[in-house]
């Protein structure tokens, strides 16, 4: 199935559910809640909701934001990674139950012998992030890397080999701990057993063949125009170097219409306009809670799930109290990007919806506020 634009009507939407996401939109724009946004969504295949409201550069011009420009999609690229490896899967290259450190004999230290690509895609390897980032330049600098791994790995940074390096605190399997740096290793097998570089290989393998003409891994300068620009207060920011970035973990820009494809390439089972890049099993798979009986707990916003809820690589929302709103099914997943970006696929309800903005900072106010739920059951809403 082809994603079609058609109107609420034709999508089996009620009417007004447009208007009413619009203006609500523009609401959030008038209070500064943000100064952009972009969103799409379909059901059965039908594109009711496709639009942009702000500006593209809110801190120079009035230059309208469009449907075309780009937006920083951050975490979201670690779905993409994930469907790579899922293809590599496919192609017998590598499993979800490999053992890391096979695939990267750097990965060494207590309690990793037994970790899995499947633990690094569930966020459940034991690894935490603030190990890592907050290691000094001086311990960094303590790490020995061979002059082999120098020579065939010039990509590679010293934290990475840092990060490799570090002792775990649990064992794998035991908790839900979100890990970038886990991401990070996955793309650096990815590239290891294909002797290919990431970039290209999602621009091969994925972007290319599902028609993602607006989305990139490594933004070419060509495309430098139509990147938005958030304005210096936002709570996240990008400059040039994160354009050139193919970082496996967050350095994919794309547009609620490209992730919308991506989206109903999954709802389909794999499939997207009579191209196949993944078989329905794999994405079954990868879309299905890998980690039952799993609990997790969010510091940053004091938040403990029983269930964690996680595929390899994608959110899975339960019957969490999440972004993912409070309308969908329970099988629904997705990805949220820190930008502010986020898609979800409901299966059931048969919706796809993607909504890309900018949270701004507000003085007395410290709390990271993302309307991704209230977006998702404004859509979800229409459902007739």
């Amino acid at each position: 199935m082809k994603l079609k634009h058609g109107s609420e009507m034709d999508a089996g939407i009620h009417v007004g559910t447009v208007n009413k996401i619009e203006a609500r939109i523009q609401e959030w724009l008038e209070t500064g809640y943000t100064p952009m946004a972009q969103y799409c969504a379909a059901h059965n295949g039908v594109i009711f909701l496709d639009g942009a409201q702000g500006k593209h550069n809110p801190d120079v011009n009035d230059q309208p934001l469009t449907v075309d420009s780009v937006f920083p999609v951050s975490s979201i690229t670690k779905t993409f990674t994930a469907t790579l490896a899922m293809m590599l899967t496919e192609d017998g290259l590598l499993a979800p139950t490999d053992r890391v450190y096979r695939h990267i004999p750097e990965f060494d230290g207590d309690k990793k012998d037994n970790v899995t690509i499947g633990h690094l895609m569930t966020h459940s390897a034991g690894i935490d992030d603030g190990d890592i980032w907050n290691m000094s330049e001086e311990e960094a600098d303590k790490i020995t890397i061979s002059p082999e791994n120098l020579a065939r790995y010039p990509h590679l940074d010293k934290w990475f080999y840092a990060g490799c390096h570090i002792d775990n605190k649990r064992n794998p399997g035991e908790k839900m701990s979100y890990s970038s740096f886990s991401q990070r290793l996955v793309g650096e097998i990815i590239q290891r057993v294909t002797g290919k570089r990431l970039d290209v290989l999602m621009r091969e393998r994925l972007f290319e063949p599902l028609g993602m003409t607006s989305t990139f891994l490594g933004v070419p300068e060509s495309a430098y125009p139509r990147v938005v620009k958030f304005p210096k207060d936002a709570y996240f920011g990008f400059d040039e170097r994160a354009l050139k970035s193919i970082s496996a973990s967050g350095g994919a820009f794309s547009n609620a219409r490209d992730l919308c494809v991506f989206s109903q390439m999954l709802l389909n089972k794999g499939e997207y306009n009579g191209v196949r890049v993944l078989s329905r099993l794999t994405v079954e798979a990868m879309t299905r809670n890998q980690i039952p009986g799993v609990s997790s707990y969010h510091e940053t916003e004091g938040v403990f799930f029983k269930e964690a809820g996680w595929g390899y690589s994608f959110m899975i929302s339960l019957d969490k109290f999440d972004e993912t709103g409070t309308l969908r099914s329970p099988q629904t997943y997705g990805h949220s990007g820190a930008g502010c970006s986020m898609y979800i696929v409901d299966p059931v309800n048969n919706i796809v919806a993607v909504l890309m903005d900018c949270t701004m900072k507000h003085p007395g106010d410290s709390l990271y506020e993302r309307r991704f739920d209230r977006f998702f059951n404004m859509v979800l809403s229409g459902v007739i």
